[in-house]
């Protein structure tokens, strides 16, 4: 599979968009402090990597999906109303 990322920084806020080969909008996400996610978000990560030995978590990022959403609605919708997309961490 194929998908081409960019990078990009809006509103002080740093983002990831992820095309299809197509140029078809994949997803987009939004980097977020850890310690910011839910809790059970925090312990179900804590609780698998509790396996390894030595990590350090050096970035977090909140995914947006949904295929019929337009990047500028993920952009501007986003932050107001997540219910209506796909979110994972």
């Amino acid at each position: 599979r194929t998908s081409y990322e960019i990078k990009l920084k809006k509103d002080h806020i740093l983002y990831s968009i992820e095309f299809n080969n197509k140029g078809m909008l994949e997803d987009i996400e939004r980097l977020v402090c850890f310690m910011d996610l839910p809790d059970n978000v925090i312990q179900n990560i804590a609780d698998h990597l509790a396996k390894y030995a030595n990590y350090q978590i050096r970035k977090s990022q909140k995914q947006y999906s949904d295929p019929s959403a337009s990047l500028q609605q993920l952009f501007t919708t986003a932050h107001a109303n997540e219910s209506r997309f796909s979110i994972k961490y």
